[in-house]
């Protein structure tokens, strides 16, 4: 078949489709020369083309039905092309080369990129060379969105909720009331606000929508409210300024230095008044308000912290200025005890509390020595820890290594032993001491032991120093008595070996006397009683003495070998009684024995001589020292001769004894008796008896 038979059978054939009623187009499967299968159909146009009528951006979505392809065929193309007036643009990314691929029923492409206008829509239906192009759609306003007009009050309070409306519009400020876009909020507030949920808008919202009580703020100052189109990122809008103010004080904050020195002020403390967000609270701003801090502790000493002025403010609170922001700041604060703390504001029960301060303690400016409360004279104890503190009595963590110290305080015993006083060189880590500090006290008081260093710190311990055991007794006479005459010892005091009364020797003893000798007359002392009874070391027995012979008598006393101890007592001769012969002497013949008042000597040959001195004594033949003037004394014997017959005492004050009177032996030899006496009123005669 040559190309015009072909040409007629096509033609032929599309007249025969016509005469059924069907108009479509036919092609040949196989073109060439030679025989050649010829198939018949058609290829139908796309129906019910459909676009919104308006659009608010630049993506058209068109909608068709699809259709079949000839000879059952599921591949058919779709060419859309979009009409400005009579004007086609290819829309969709399809073009007559390259069509949508996709099958029959309902289709639909998104054309984006639309710019603002009014377009028709059709859609071609391909099949390889064949087409078949549907009616127009109908038309479609486009519309770019702009901006957004955010409209909210230019000032609430933080926390308090409020509305705000949202205007979708085109570059003219024009509302787009077709607007159908999701809006998400946004604000410079960080403080967690509460914002409305992404907003899709309906075709009821005409372009604008009203957020009933759907935002708060909680940030104080000048804050702000944003949307934005969550397919349209850059299409945005922003309220105007929107001043948030502070609620009612909810709490303070507090800042204070990490660390402070005892005793040194700092000014770096600063008070916040905050409502429940953070925000300078309603009344604390530009104000002058009353807050109490708390927190640090007195020093060791007692020492209060040191805080602002009262002011016009009650006890114990501190009249604060707080600024513009609610701050109260520079405020000046001292603390004394060394301690980690937190400081603490309050006011209408509303609180603040710092984070914690570290507070070193000051230079050393004194010592602690803890000493025991008790020791026992001449026994060593331990002065367990000495320790450096500062002017408010916190250990002086920096004083450290070896410091040169002086010991004083405790006072010699009575006996004049002097105590012993721990070492001068001692060791300090972080102000407490590293060495062994020993001590042996002697004296029994209530003794103060000083460390010093020169120049530096000082520091005492009091210790009540108790006495040992009894080693001795202190007897406590009169230094003079009178020979014949009772006196009062007037105490026995048990005493350590350091003189101390020992204080433990107490209840009933034993007690030993000697010392006194007799009296010339031959006359004992009479001694204290033997039982004494002893209350804290001391004698509460009366213990009266008679001693008989006028000497530096020596009273002792004794219990078993310890304690002993003695009194010195000077005797003085009692009152003038007697005359009494002292210092005889013989010339030939012996003396048997002395005698002062009545005596008698033996073997005085005849012619021999007796010679002696005349004495006024005491009731016990004590010499006493001066009886006057006045007083003559008469010598008269019985046969022999005496010479002088009569002497006078010397004067008044003087010594009491007369100048020697010398008897003469007379009479023939052998045994006879001769008697001489002295006589002297009103004294008690002397006698002297002779065998010769």
């Amino acid at each position: 078949m040559n190309r015009g038979r072909r040409l007629l059978l096509v033609l032929t054939v599309a007249a025969g489709l016509g005469a059924a009623g069907a108009i479509g187009w036919a092609y040949f499967s196989a073109p060439g020369s030679g025989s050649a299968t010829v198939g018949v159909t058609s290829l139908s146009a796309p129906s019910g083309v459909t676009v919104p009528a308006a659009v608010v951006g630049t993506t058209v979505h068109v909608s068709w039905t699809g259709v079949s392809a000839p000879g059952g065929s599921s591949t058919v193309g779709y060419w859309v092309r979009r009409y400005s007036g009579t004007t086609p643009t290819d829309a969709c990314g399809s073009s007559h080369a390259s069509p949508i691929t996709a099958g029959t029923g309902a289709k639909s492409c998104d054309d984006t990129s639309v710019a603002s206008g009014t377009y028709t829509y059709t859609v071609t239906a391909v099949f390889h060379s064949w087409t078949a192009a549907s009616s127009a759609s109908s038309s479609v306003t486009v519309a770019t969105l702009d901006h957004f007009t955010v409209t909210a009050p230019s000032s609430t309070t933080a926390g308090t909720a409020f509305s705000v409306t949202v205007s979708a519009r085109d570059a003219s400020n024009t509302t787009l009331a077709a607007y159908t876009g999701t809006v998400h909020f946004s604000t410079t507030d960080v403080n967690a606000p509460a914002l409305p949920s992404n907003y899709t808008f309906v075709a009821g919202d005409n372009g604008t929508h009203v957020f009933s009580s759907a935002v708060t703020l909680k940030t104080a100052g000048s804050q702000a409210l944003s949307v934005n189109d969550t397919a349209q990122t850059a299409k945005t809008g922003t309220s105007g300024s929107i001043t948030v103010a502070g609620t009612a004080l909810d709490h303070f904050t507090v800042t204070a230095p990490a660390s402070a020195t005892a005793g040194a002020a700092f000014s770096s403390a600063a008070v916040a008044a905050q409502d429940v967000y953070g925000n300078p609270a309603a009344g604390w701003t530009s104000a002058t308000q009353c807050v109490t801090f708390s927190g640090p502790a007195n020093a060791p000493n007692g020492t209060a912290p040191n805080y602002p002025a009262v002011g016009s403010c009650g006890a114990g609170q501190s009249s604060l200025s707080f600024n513009t922001s609610g701050l109260a700041s520079s405020i000046g604060i001292t603390l004394y005890k060394a301690q980690s703390v937190a400081l603490t504001a309050t006011a209408t029960s509303k609180t603040g509390t710092s984070a914690a301060i570290a507070v070193g303690a000051g230079p050393a400016a004194g010592f602690l020595a803890s000493a025991p409360a008790s020791a026992t004279a001449g026994t060593q104890f331990a002065v367990p820890s000495l320790t450096a503190r500062d002017a408010y009595s916190n250990t002086a963590t920096s004083y450290t290594g070896s410091h040169t110290l002086a010991w004083s305080g405790p006072g010699d015993a009575p006996n004049g032993a002097t105590p012993t006083l721990p070492a001068t060189a001692v060791s300090f880590t972080a102000g407490v001491s590293t060495t062994s500090l020993n001590a042996t006290l002697v004296k029994a008081e209530s003794a103060t032991l000083t460390a010093s260093e020169t120049s530096g710190p000082s520091g005492s311990a009091s210790i009540t120093v108790n006495p040992a055991t009894a080693s001795n007794f202190l007897v406590t006479a009169p230094a003079n008595a009178t020979a014949g005459t009772a006196f009062t010892v007037t105490s026995l005091t048990a005493r350590d070996t350091f003189n101390n009364t020992a204080t433990a020797y107490t209840g009933a003893h034993t007690i030993t006397w000697s010392g006194p000798t007799n009296a010339l007359d031959g006359v004992g002392p009479t001694l204290p009683a033997t039982s004494v009874a002893f209350t804290n070391g001391v004698s509460t027995t009366a213990l009266g003495a008679t001693l008989v012979k006028a000497e530096t008598a020596t009273l002792t006393a004794k219990e078993g070998t310890t304690p002993s101890g003695s009194a010195t007592t000077t005797v003085s001769a009692g009152t003038a009684s007697k005359l009494a012969w002292t210092n005889p002497t013989s010339a030939s013949g012996s003396v048997s024995g002395l005698c002062l008042f009545t005596c008698t000597w033996n073997t005085i040959g005849r012619g021999n001589t007796w010679t002696a001195k005349v004495s006024v004594t005491d009731t016990h033949g004590n010499i006493v020292s001066a009886v006057g003037s006045g007083h003559t004394v008469t010598f008269s014997a019985a046969v022999g001769g005496v010479s002088p017959t009569s002497l006078s005492f010397p004067a008044a004050g003087a010594a009491t004894t007369a100048t020697a009177v010398t008897f003469t032996s007379l009479g023939s030899n052998g045994w006879t008796t001769d008697t001489l006496t002295a006589t002297s009123s009103p004294f008690a005669n002397a006698t002297a008896t002779f065998n010769k």
